[in-house]
C-alpha cells in the first residue's frame, strides 16, 4: 500500500483496538448497585406507667426531667409516648400541672400522645381526659371526677357545690385540649346512684361504654392497641427508657406507702401512750426519729410524697402532740 494509505490504516487499526478495549472494559465492569428498599422503619414508643396517685408518684414535677431526658436522643428519636393509667385519683391542686405538662410537651413536639387507660377515677381522670387518643380495655374504667376529702380514716365526704363547678370547669377544660366531646366528659361528673365505693356515688365509664359514646377506642391489651395504630410489626417499645421514667414514680410510691406506715403506728403509739401506757411513749419517740429521717431525704420524689401526705405541718404536728405528752408524763 501507499505509504499515506498504510498511516491511516494504522490509525483505523489503532482506533478500533481502542474502541474495542473500551468496549471490553465497560462489558467488565461491575454493575451498578441497585438501591434496595430501606427496611420499614419501626415507631419507637416509650410507656410512661402511672400507677399511683395524682400529686405523688402521678405527677409533673416527678415525670418533667425524665421524660424530657428520655425523648432528647435523636439518634433514637422517639415516635410515640403512651401514659398508662391506674390511678384512683389524688391531689385536684396537682392536676393542672400535670395537664399543662401533657399538652404543652406534645402540641410542640411530632411525637404522638397515646393514652391507656386500666384505671382513672377522679383527679387521674381529668389527667386522661388531655390525651386526644384514648384506649380501654372493655373492663377499664374512666370517671368519677367529684371532690371529695378524707375527715377520718376511710371516710370522706364530698366538697360543697362551688368547689364541685370548679372542678367541673376543670373536665371541660382538659376535654377541649383532648378534642373530647364537652358533654360526654361532663358526664362523669354526675351522680350516679349505682356507684358505690372509691367512686364517691359519682359516674364512671367502662371501656366499653366510653367506646360506645367515642372517648376511647377498645383493645384488649395495649399491644393490640399499638398493632392497630401501627401494624403488627410496626411498633417497639423502648423498654429501657421506659422503665427509667418509671423509676422516679415507683420510688414516690413506694415513700407514700412508707410514710402511710409510720403515721399510722405513730399516731397508734401517741394514743396508747395517751392513754397511760408508758412503754408507747418510747415507741412513738422512735417511730418520730424514723418519720424525720424519710422526710429530710434530698430526693423530689420522697418530697413529692410528704406533700402528698400533708407536707411538713402533719410532720410539725406529730411532734408537738408527742412534746405534749413528754411534758405530761414528766415528773
Amino acid at each position: 500500500l501507499p505509504m499515506a494509505h498504510r498511516r491511516i490504516a494504522a490509525i483505523m487499526l489503532v482506533f478500533l483496538g481502542a474502541s474495542a478495549i473500551a468496549s471490553l472494559m465497560v462489558s467488565c465492569s461491575p454493575p451498578e448497585k441497585q438501591s434496595l428498599p430501606e427496611a420499614a422503619k419501626k415507631a419507637r414508643v416509650i410507656v410512661v406507667s402511672l400507677q399511683g396517685y395524682v400529686g405523688c408518684g402521678v405527677d409533673a414535677e416527678i415525670l418533667r426531667q425524665p421524660l424530657a431526658e428520655a425523648v432528647a436522643d435523636l439518634n433514637e428519636p422517639v415516635d410515640a409516648v403512651v401514659f398508662r393509667f391506674d390511678s384512683g385519683g389524688g391531689m385536684l391542686n396537682r392536676v393542672g400541672l400535670l395537664s399543662d405538662m401533657i399538652h404543652g410537651y406534645f402540641n410542640e413536639r411530632e411525637i404522638e400522645c397515646i393514652g391507656w387507660i386500666d384505671r382513672a377515677e377522679s383527679a387521674a381522670s381529668i389527667v386522661a381526659l388531655t390525651i386526644p387518643d384514648l384506649w380501654m380495655p372493655p373492663e377499664g374504667v374512666i370517671g368519677a371526677a367529684v371532690g371529695v376529702r378524707e375527715t377520718g380514716p376511710d371516710i370522706w365526704e364530698t366538697l360543697p357545690p362551688q368547689q364541685q363547678e370548679a372542678i367541673r370547669f376543670m373536665v371541660a377544660a382538659a376535654a377541649s385540649r383532648g378534642g373530647h366531646d364537652r358533654e360526654v366528659a361532663l358526664s362523669i361528673t354526675l351522680p350516679d346512684p349505682s356507684s358505690s365505693g372509691t367512686t364517691h356515688g359519682a359516674r364512671v365509664l367502662t371501656g366499653v361504654k366510653a367506646s360506645s359514646v367515642g372517648l376511647a377506642r377498645n383493645a384488649d391489651s395495649l399491644e393490640d392497641a399499638l398493632n392497630a395504630i401501627y401494624g403488627s410489626d410496626g411498633w417497639q417499645i423502648d423498654l429501657q427508657r421506659s422503665e427509667r421514667i418509671g423509676r422516679d414514680v415507683e420510688k414516690a410510691e413506694a415513700a407514700r406507702v412508707q410514710l402511710t406506715q409510720l403515721y399510722q403506728r405513730l399516731d397508734g403509739a401517741i394514743e396508747a401512750a395517751g392513754a397511760g401506757n408508758a412503754g408507747a411513749l418510747e415507741q412513738a419517740d422512735d417511730l418520730l426519729g424514723d418519720l424525720l429521717a424519710l422526710a429530710t431525704v434530698e430526693d423530689p420524689a420522697v418530697q413529692r410524697a410528704i406533700e402528698f401526705l400533708g407536707g411538713f405541718q402533719r410532720v410539725t404536728r406529730a411532734i408537738d402532740r408527742l412534746e405534749a405528752l413528754s411534758d405530761e408524763t414528766e415528773p
